[in-house]
């Protein structure tokens, strides 16, 4: 997932986006990230930005429900 600051032109997130895809895809990529213990996914903006979204949903829950607090 990458990001970009507010306002830049939907062509350019796509354009990004494809390019991350691309090298997601490689098998090079992919098992260098599994030697790291993780799996690669690489998808649209919008389902980056989904995944962010239900991501603060989710641990603005957790922070409500245990009170944890940053001093």
């Amino acid at each position: 997932m990458a990001a970009a600051p507010a306002g830049t032109p939907k062509s350019i997130t796509e354009s990004l986006a494809a390019a991350i895809r691309r090298i997601a895809d490689t098998p090079d990529f992919r098992a260098r990230i599994a030697e790291l213990g993780a799996e690669p996914v690489a998808g649209t903006p919008a389902e980056a930005k989904a995944f962010v979204k239900e991501e603060a949903a989710k641990w603005q829950r957790v922070i409500a429900q245990t009170g944890v607090r940053v001093d």
